[in-house]
């Protein structure tokens, strides 16, 4: 199988705490006014930065960031 090193312990204890603290605040950017996820996409009711989108690219940024400048 594959082992869980400490570095990747913490890359995801980071990764679903930002997550979760990103979901609790609801940012008007991702979510309707009643608290649902907002479409991707341009136009009415829709945004370019889906949580999906926000939370993969977090995610990305912190597991590059980790492993380049892991000793």
């Amino acid at each position: 199988m594959f082992e869980i090193d400490n570095t990747l312990k913490t890359i995801l204890v980071i990764y679903l705490s930002i997550c979760i603290l990103l979901y609790q605040m609801k940012l008007e950017i991702m979510f309707t006014n009643d608290g649902k996820f907002k479409q991707f996409g341009t136009g009415q009711g829709k945004t370019i930065y889906p949580f999906w989108l926000v939370s993969l690219v977090i995610g990305l940024v912190i597991y590059v960031y980790m492993r380049t400048n892991d000793n």
